[in-house]
């Protein structure tokens, strides 16, 4: 996922994500954990910034956007194992040219694809 950083001029990978309501001051979701964990390789996205010149960091502190509220929400309905997709949330500082934002999102999908467990072959019987 890709959304707004609105707080710092670095390029961020968002680690958790709390249990909040779209709107701000509304209630949590009943019966849901506190936060929830994001599923990506967040220090290898952070170095894949670096690697192509990007000031980058990861943090565990989210905005009060959809952004974080769509990755909550996301990581909560995935399934329990060992084979989880990678889910995070690379925040970008406004005001980032589109060619910028477009280099750092191959540079993260690089290192998530590595991160990738192999489908099973079909087996034709």
């Amino acid at each position: 996922m890709v959304g707004p950083n609105r707080y710092s001029s670095l390029f961020r990978i968002q680690m958790r994500a709390e249990n909040r309501g779209l709107e701000p001051g509304s209630a949590p979701l009943h019966q849901s954990p506190s936060i929830a964990r994001a599923t990506a390789p967040a220090a290898g996205m952070v170095q894949a910034l670096h690697d192509i010149g990007l000031s980058a960091d990861a943090t565990s502190d989210g905005e009060e956007d959809v952004g974080s509220y769509l990755l909550y929400r996301v990581l909560c309905a995935l399934p329990e194992g060992r084979d989880v997709p990678s889910v995070g949330l690379l925040r970008v500082p406004e005001d980032t040219e589109a060619a910028l934002v477009e280099q750092a999102i191959k540079a993260v999908a690089g290192v998530i694809a590595q991160h990738m467990s192999p489908l099973p072959r079909a087996r034709h019987i």
